[in-house]
């Protein structure tokens, strides 16, 4: 199960697919609170096998358009639609069945931009195809001891600053063997 929720303008329509791809693309037109989350049984994976967890993003610029503005229309100004990520990173975490935490952060619009001045590690990302990225928000490994090794929950936010930005696309959740994701990096 996977939860978007926001202040602002969300142009959604998600309908989510078994591999926690959405069948149409979210995107945020101008939000000042994110919050994607999400959990998953780990009983449909592999026991024994380790896994990543990543948020598959793009952010994208066009021109003006016309949005709703609580009923009414208003005209964007022509400026690129990504806009507001060099204020706060946004942020990646991952907790597994065990209680384990996984905390990462990148700025969005300066991906070199060190996080470690905000208290966090950088967020590993790859580039896997036309302009999208894939953000890792954690790796976990699954209980073999157990019948039901319980669930992970995964978060990607940005709500601290309470600052507007917008233009950034989000495609899914992927849960891969890490071994896939190695391979995919190189």
């Amino acid at each position: 199960m996977i939860i978007v929720t926001g202040v602002g303008f969300l142009r959604m329509n998600p309908v989510l697919t078994f591999d926690y791809s959405f069948k149409e693309i979210a995107e945020l037109v101008a939000v000042c609170w994110l919050e994607v989350k999400g959990q998953f049984d780990c009983k449909l994976l592999s026991p024994g096998a380790a896994y990543s967890v990543s948020f598959r993003l793009k952010v994208h610029e066009s021109p003006r358009g016309i949005i709703r503005n609580f009923g009414r229309r208003a005209m964007i100004p022509h400026m690129p639609r990504a806009y507001g990520w060099n204020r706060k990173p946004l942020k990646f975490s991952l907790t597994t069945p065990c209680g384990d935490h996984q905390i990462y952060a990148r700025y969005l619009s300066d991906m070199d931009k060190p996080v470690e001045t905000e208290g966090y590690q950088m967020a590993p990302f790859r580039h896997v195809e036309e302009g999208w990225m894939e953000f890792d928000a954690g790796r976990f490994v699954v209980e073999e001891k157990d019948d039901n090794p319980g669930d992970i929950e995964f978060c990607m936010r940005e709500w601290e600053g309470g600052n507007w930005k917008g233009g950034l696309l989000l495609e899914g959740v992927k849960i891969l063997p890490t071994s896939l994701v190695t391979e995919r990096a190189e």
